[in-house]
């Protein structure tokens, strides 16, 4: 008659290598998946920073980055290359185009850089390296009677980027660290942006 290990352990008898066995499923089970840091729900604090700005215009969402040919490295490369394809093609290589970041959108996030610095130095603060919540208020120039929801206020997901990356590696050390945000959009008298930054709370409903 044979018996099963479930049959066998309800008699009491021990079966070789089923205990040492469960016990691996279980530290397998247990184990943190490979390239996961995650941090854990915690109460990290109750220090925070708020600024304001007085904008010079309405808050700018973010653009997008954009690509031109490098034309300077072309002709650089042509001359010296002296009617070598190949010298040619080799020294072009990786040069064609560069990246930059449109000057609206730089101007603008250098401006939340500065306030930023400003702000936590002022708290004695160094950048946040636990799990945090932002809330970023939009104010457009006009009547707080509406609300900013034309074509040209822009959408709220782009507004909001071009603020947080602008406090990346100022106000925390990556932005991977924001878990909760709030961003709202008014009219006022004059274009605003009020910006504040905590550690998360660790109460899942709380923002």
């Amino acid at each position: 008659m044979r018996l099963s290990v479930q049959q066998a352990k309800a008699l009491g008898i021990e079966v070789p290598g089923a205990k040492k066995k469960g016990r691996k499923a279980a530290e397998r089970g247990g184990a943190k998946p490979k390239g996961k840091n995650r941090a854990s729900v915690a109460d990290y604090g109750r220090q925070s920073i708020r600024f304001e700005i007085d904008l010079p215009s309405d808050p700018q969402p973010k653009e997008r980055p954009r690509t031109v040919m490098n034309t300077g490295a072309v002709v650089g490369a042509f001359i010296e290359a002296k009617g070598n394809v190949g010298k040619f093609k080799e020294l072009l290589a990786g040069r064609m185009s560069h990246t930059y970041t449109p000057k609206n959108t730089a101007n603008y996030e250098d401006l939340i850089l500065q306030h930023a610095t400003v702000a936590m130095a002022t708290a004695g603060l160094k950048p946040f390296e636990c799990p945090v919540k932002t809330h970023v208020h939009l104010v457009f120039k006009g009547d707080p009677g509406e609300w900013p929801t034309s074509p040209g206020d822009g959408d709220a997901d782009n507004l909001e980027k071009a603020v947080l990356d602008a406090l990346n590696k100022v106000v925390y050390v990556d932005d991977r660290l924001v878990v909760r945000s709030i961003r709202t959009k008014s009219c006022g008298d004059k274009p605003r942006l009020i910006v504040k930054v905590s550690p998360a709370s660790t109460r899942a409903g709380r923002a």
